[in-house]
């Protein structure tokens, strides 16, 4: 699984601001593809 500072790094690449709540689902989601 990814970890929330890498979820973070791709949001940031992709300038997408995440919250926490987001950051959880997209640690799950990131990690499946």
């Amino acid at each position: 699984m990814l970890s929330k500072e890498e979820v973070k790094h791709i949001a940031d690449l992709a300038r997408i601001k995440l919250g926490e709540p987001e950051i959880e689902k997209y640690q799950h989601q990131l990690s499946v593809i």
